[in-house]
């Protein structure tokens, strides 16, 4: 399912979830020609699910447009008042309470007639092994680094291997090769994989060829210790994510948003021990001075 964040209508962004997000923007043209989106994901649904109703529950209060709707009553709008930078921290963090790193999955398949450039979601042959003349390219969200990283490609052995090898410095010819993409497609790529030092260890790995889904599942793990290990490492190399939000790693608890069961959103927020829940007024501060700090608890005397 897509996550996406269109352009700026007039003072503020649309945000929102759809399985054809092609044809949402469809919809969306008829009323204003020429609208794309700043920012798309193709996610899990559970985890897109869960960001889109982080925005409702935390950010809808302060920052949603309201209007009216067909019975007078006023209603919150999935258009929010913000800042595009402060978007992108939102989903940043939200992605690393989750513990689930924000990549997007290349798969062709000329055999299945499955392509993954037409924004359709649809992973609905993910149940499938990897094929020998499959592509299955990962790359990381430019949300990161402000372009797209080259991770790994994962190619078939046989019925039951797949191969993977993870991309240190590769060429565009290269790259145009192992993703199976035109260059045109490749412009926001950057040609040099900063996690690299932090993967190397899965590079030239085998891994079991059960479904394209265990592949990823498996891997989605290893590239988020690789983004952890990193920050750990380089904290200011990306300043917009707080080391201490690293502290969450269990990503069960996705379900608190996606399940019917939906629990306060203080809960989803919290961090260890001695850090309180995200405070909604911390964003509203940021608006006007361009940064926000976690909150500390309070040291308690016994």
């Amino acid at each position: 399912m897509y996550l996406y964040v269109t352009e700026k209508i007039k003072y503020y962004y649309k945000i929102g979830i759809a399985e054809q997000l092609s044809e949402r923007l469809k919809e969306y043209r008829t009323l204003i020609p020429d609208l794309n989106c700043s920012y798309e994901i193709d996610l899990p649904n559970d985890v897109a699910l869960a960001i889109e109703k982080a925005f409702k529950k935390v950010l809808a209060k302060r920052f949603a447009i309201r209007r009216n709707n067909h019975f007078g009553n006023i209603v919150k709008s999935e258009c929010y008042n913000l800042k595009f930078k402060y978007i992108e921290e939102f989903i940043l963090n939200c992605s690393v309470q989750m513990a689930y790193p924000l990549i997007h999955i290349r798969y062709i398949s000329p055999d299945r007639s499955r392509s993954s450039t037409d924004l359709q979601s649809d992973r609905s042959s993910f149940k499938y092994p990897l094929r020998r003349n499959d592509t299955l390219f990962i790359y990381l969200d430019k949300i990161y680094f402000k372009k797209y990283i080259p991770l790994m490609s994962i190619k078939q052995i046989d019925q039951k291997k797949a191969y993977v090898e993870i991309i240190e410095n590769i060429s565009l010819n290269q790259l145009e090769k192992k993703a199976n993409w035109s260059k045109e497609n490749l412009i926001l790529f950057r040609l040099s994989n900063p996690l690299f030092k932090n993967m190397k260890n899965y590079d030239k790995s085998t891994i079991n060829n059960i479904s394209i889904e265990e592949i990823v599942s498996y891997l989605q793990k290893k590239i988020f210790d690789s983004i952890k290990d990193y920050l750990l490492d380089n904290q200011e190399n990306i300043k917009v994510i707080d080391r201490r939000c690293l502290n969450r790693s269990n990503s069960s608890y996705i379900k608190i948003f996606s399940g019917k069961n939906i629990k306060p959103y203080l809960h989803f927020f919290s961090m260890a021990d001695r850090y309180e829940a995200i405070d909604i007024s911390n964003y509203n501060a940021a608006i006007n001075e361009s940064d926000f700090n976690w909150p500390r608890r309070k040291k308690k005397w016994r």
